[in-house]
């Protein structure tokens, strides 16, 4: 995710104190906000691009919407907390969000916490993808090696010649060498 000009940002912002609007704008000037007031419910939530959470103090239900959201809506979230429970702040970054700020709401910071926070998501964005590709590919590999398996038993041949049927296979049906072991390897189960 890309760091998105400001005039074509949306930042959704839920309050709980009554200065807090002014001080978003503020420290927000040139950005779309969405200002709302009351608790936050990730399942009613308009999409934004960023979601800011203002509130007095987090707690166990405000960790659970978080973590509700970024399960539907991916987005950088952000805490300001007029005080902080304890182990609340590591949990919520634990869960996910981008910045727990304890006692700093005011309109000269939001603007860096949230260049922060937005890059910080992009980042951890970024890993996520990078390990998820990485187990895509570890499961890929592992059925290779199974499919390969399978030919040296069934059709007595060395690793080389069994990965070479694969390759060839792959080839000529215009797939990829795991869709052709995940299909061997199927067929192989039916036949066993």
């Amino acid at each position: 995710m890309a760091v998105e000009p400001a005039s074509e940002m949306t930042v959704l912002v839920y309050t709980e104190t009554a200065e807090a609007p002014e001080i978003f704008r503020t420290g927000l000037a040139g950005v779309t906000l969405l200002l709302a007031a009351g608790p936050f419910r990730a399942a009613t939530a308009p999409k934004a691009n960023v979601v800011i959470l203002e509130r007095t103090r987090a707690g166990r239900l405000l960790l659970e919407e978080i973590a509700s959201c970024l399960a539907t809506n991916p987005v950088p979230i952000i805490i300001f907390v007029a005080c902080d429970t304890e182990g609340i702040a590591r949990e919520a970054i634990r869960i996910g969000a981008s910045a727990f700020v304890v006692d700093g709401c005011s309109p000269s910071r939001i603007r860096s916490v949230l260049d922060v926070a937005m890059e910080r998501f992009s980042l951890y964005r970024a890993l996520q993808d990078e390990l998820k590709k990485t187990q895509d590919d570890l499961q890929a590999r592992k059925l290779v090696e199974k499919a390969k398996g399978v030919l040296m038993s069934r059709r007595n041949l060395t690793e080389e010649e069994a990965y070479r049927t694969l390759r060839t296979l792959a080839m000529k049906q215009g797939k990829s060498i795991k869709d052709i072991a995940e299909t061997l390897l199927a067929i192989s189960d039916l036949l066993s």
